[in-house]
Parts: structure tokens; C-alpha cells; sequence
């Protein structure tokens, strides 16, 4: 049996050219659009075929893959992985080949890319290693009378585990930029949500326990709220 992906950005257009207003009110298709965009997730796993290697170029190719430079991830197999490859053994995401389907990787951070001499056997699987961290998926940033800013992946900034009591951290985005904010919470037996910023959105939820050493995507409440995104008229 193989690791289902857990994690897939759906892909967006960013409509181009002239100044144009956008209207939620009266384009409801853009709904089901938004509820692809600035997906809060931490896990990225996912198969990929023998036919999805290149040795010529020793890369991986899978479509919207969701990495980022300096990801640090493992592979494993159901038959025999890629000759250069090796399992329970961390692999650095390196810029050499990186693009949003295509990736390399690398021992340590930075470092020379792998040489895949072979494709290996089976079906192979990477998976992320995440830590206390997590990612926004990409979206469109719309703001009335403007052309929407295209805001790629980010990776969210290590936090701390609660030391005493359980803790609910905000993730929101700048209404105006994209750019997020973690806006941490404060411990108690029964958590409450700490206040949203000036100008934040909230997008997701981090229920964090006393002693965690990583963030799931169950430990992430999706808060994107619809048609508010980023969004407005008049």
C-alpha cells in the first residue's frame, strides 16, 4: 500500500492586463476559487513513479509539489529507491532544479545535488519532515479596484511548545500584503484565541499541547472565512 498525498495546492490564474474590480456579489464562481487559495497545512506527502525521475538532471518531478528551499524530507519505497537515494536519511530541498513541479535534493543544506544513477523500483514516497512549523498555500490577494498580487508558498516561522498548559495560536494575513503573522495565545487549561491584529485575516488555528515537538495538519483549524478574503467592493 502506498502513502496517499496528503497535501496538493489546487493551481490558480491571476487574471492580467487592465484595472479591474472584482465583485463577490456578483460572481459567485470566484467562491469556489477562494477556498483553494492560502491553505494552512503542515504535512506534505506524496508518491511519485519511477517515471517521474530524471537522471539526466537527477530531479523528481511532481506537479505543485508545495516544497520549499531548504525543506528537509525522507523517501521510502515499495520496491527499491533511485541508486544515490537511501531510506530513513534526511535530504535537503536545494535551488539547483527547483521550480514549482520539479525538485533536487541535496545531503545538507545547500549543498551538491544528489546523483540519481537509476530510477529504482515501485512506487517511492517523499515526506516532509515539519517540526513546529507550517505553510500557507498560494492565492491571489484581491483588493478592490486593483489587479490581485500573486502571493506564493509560505513557510511559517518556528513557534515554541506551551510549557505548562495547552495553547491556541492565530495565523492571519495582512489584508493589504498577504504577508502572514503568527500571533501567539496564552496558556491556560482552556485556551482561548489571542486577539487578531490590525488589518490580519485570520487563516488557521494552531491548537498546540504542552511538550510538542511537531505540528500535524490535525492540530491546524482551517478560520479562512469567505467572501472576506482579502476581498472587497464599492
Amino acid at each position: 500500500m502506498t502513502t496517499a498525498k496528503q497535501f496538493k495546492e489546487t493551481d490558480y490564474n491571476v487574471q492580467t492586463g487592465g484595472r479591474y474590480k472584482t465583485s463577490l456579489d456578483n460572481n459567485m464562481s470566484i467562491m469556489g476559487l477562494m477556498t483553494a487559495l492560502f491553505v494552512p497545512f503542515a504535512n506534505v506527502i506524496f508518491d511519485f513513479a519511477t517515471t517521474d525521475i530524471s537522471t539526466a538532471n537527477d530531479t523528481i518531478t511532481e506537479t505543485d509539489h508545495g516544497l520549499l528551499l531548504n525543506d528537509v524530507g525522507q523517501f521510502t519505497t515499495t520496491g527499491t529507491l533511485p541508486a544515490g537515494l537511501s531510506l530513513a536519511t534526511d535530504y535537503h530541498i536545494i535551488s539547483t532544479g527547483l521550480t514549482a513541479d520539479v525538485f533536487s535534493v541535496s545531503a545538507s543544506q545547500g549543498g551538491a545535488v544528489i546523483d540519481i544513477t537509476d530510477t529504482g523500483t515501485g512506487t517511492h514516497t517523499f515526506t516532509l519532515t515539519t517540526g513546529l512549523t507550517m505553510r500557507l498555500g498560494k492565492g491571489p490577494l484581491v483588493v478592490a479596484d486593483a489587479i490581485p498580487t500573486a502571493v506564493a508558498v509560505q513557510q511559517i516561522s518556528a513557534v515554541t511548545a506551551p510549557s505548562a498548559n495547552p495553547r491556541k495560536d492565530l495565523v492571519t494575513i495582512n489584508k493589504d500584503t498577504g504577508a502572514y503573522t503568527v500571533t501567539t495565545g496564552a496558556e491556560n487549561a482552556s485556551p482561548v484565541d489571542p486577539t487578531v491584529p490590525t488589518d490580519g485575516i485570520p487563516v488557521a488555528r494552531i491548537n498546540m499541547v504542552v511538550s510538542q515537538t511537531t505540528i500535524e495538519n490535525s492540530d491546524i483549524d482551517d478560520l479562512r472565512a469567505f467572501p472576506l478574503l482579502g476581498a472587497s467592493s464599492g
